[in-house]
């Protein structure tokens, strides 16, 4: 069996909703003692705008629902983008 690089896609993870961090994001939150971290992000015309994200001292698994709660946070806030931006314009 030949591999050919050429030939493979890759994998696209842009709507994965569980995603690893990367080791240097690793080694930082370390550094600073975090044990567990959520982030959700906050799309706005289809790229990154912003995120929110949430730390603990201790590791914690956050339920289904949770991350459920904060993803529908994240859609309602990313919505509201372009009204704040109008609105700061008109005043």
């Amino acid at each position: 069996m030949r591999w050919d690089h050429a030939q493979t896609n890759t994998l696209d993870l842009s709507l994965a909703s569980l995603r690893s961090y990367s080791p240097i994001h690793i080694q930082y939150l370390q550094n600073m003692g975090i044990g567990a971290t959520l982030a959700v992000s906050l799309i706005h015309k289809g790229k990154l705008w912003g995120m929110i994200v949430a730390h603990h001292y201790s590791p914690r698994h956050v339920p289904y629902f949770t991350r459920f709660a904060a993803h529908l946070q994240a859609i309602f806030l990313s919505s509201q983008i372009d009204v704040r931006q109008i609105a700061d314009e008109f005043e």
